[in-house]
């Protein structure tokens, strides 16, 4: 297959230890199980001898000097440079505590533990998905997925916006509805291998990731997503799940539910998929 784009896909399990604090919550809460592996997933990208490499982690927040480090462990395993190296979290509400601030007063120095495997769990991931570089075709997919996501902010006349939770502290003047709106496009690259199936699936959707918000570990809704998105082509199928802008975008239904609901959407444009002969180039450039 004549391309100008390689690309290699890997997962690790970065799941803490069961009954350390877990964030996304006004309080502190213990977990007590697990309901999806916590997940890093990477996508090594390479046209023309430049390599990029993308990370996801199912976690809420991640320190930026966390991230840094991860970073660096990365590039000195797989020589990509620093400056190629992206990574987000997810955002989930069910994942571990990553920075003190959050809860100054109610957690244990062995909550935070976990951390320092992280920068050798990431840079695996980046080092597997390195190595499984192979030729493949890139297509673009949109699909929408309705009434799973909206405001969780209503505006009054007096130009204030509240939570809906706090809708009992508002004043007394008039609202004017939602505060803004959701988006309901959900936006995917896929490539494929030589064989037609997808090494890896990148897909986006603006919506917060706390549809689940229970006691156990969990990747919330795109956990479910990436479950139906291997089943329909293959185990070794990595999908990888960038937040959308969500800040003020809540889920209206349970996370298995919308977790299903988007695969299925992602599902019926996949399977229409058309991969472009033309060249696909990969560049980095950072700016803070």
């Amino acid at each position: 297959m004549e391309t100008f784009l390689k690309a290699g896909a890997a997962e690790v399990d970065i799941t803490p230890p069961v009954g350390i604090g877990m964030v996304g919550s006004l309080v502190p809460r213990y977990s007590i199980g697990i309901d999806d592996p916590l997940m890093a997933k990477a996508l090594v990208l390479e046209s023309k001898g430049t390599r990029i490499a993308i990370v996801a982690m199912d976690l809420a927040v991640l320190p930026r000097c966390h991230g840094d480090a991860c970073i660096r462990a990365a590039s000195r395993k797989t020589g990509i440079p620093a400056d190629h190296i992206i990574w987000c979290a997810t955002h989930t509400h069910t994942g571990p505590i990553a920075e003190a601030v959050v809860y100054p007063k109610g957690i244990k120095p062995s909550d935070l533990a976990w951390l320092k495997k992280l920068p050798g769990q990431f840079a695996r991931v980046v080092a597997l998905a390195d190595a499984a570089r192979q030729p493949v075709r890139m297509s673009r997919q949109r699909t929408f997925c309705e009434g799973v996501a909206g405001s969780r902010r209503i505006r009054f006349k007096s130009g204030l916006d509240f939570n809906n939770w706090n809708l009992g502290q508002a004043d007394a003047t008039q609202s004017l509805g939602y505060a803004s709106h959701s988006d309901p496009e959900v936006g995917s690259l896929c490539f494929d291998g030589a064989d037609g199936n997808p090494v890896a699936i990148l897909w986006t959707f603006a919506c917060h990731t706390n549809a689940n918000f229970g006691p156990r570990f969990s990747g919330d809704y795109p956990a479910i997503t990436a479950a139906r998105l291997r089943e329909r082509y293959g185990a070794r199928t990595v999908s990888i799940f960038l937040p959308g802008a969500c800040g003020d975008v809540n889920p209206l239904v349970r996370y298995r539910e919308i977790g299903n609901r988007l695969a299925d959407g992602l599902i019926g444009c996949l399977d229409k998929r058309k991969p472009t002969d033309a060249s696909v180039q990969v560049q980095a450039i950072r700016r803070q």
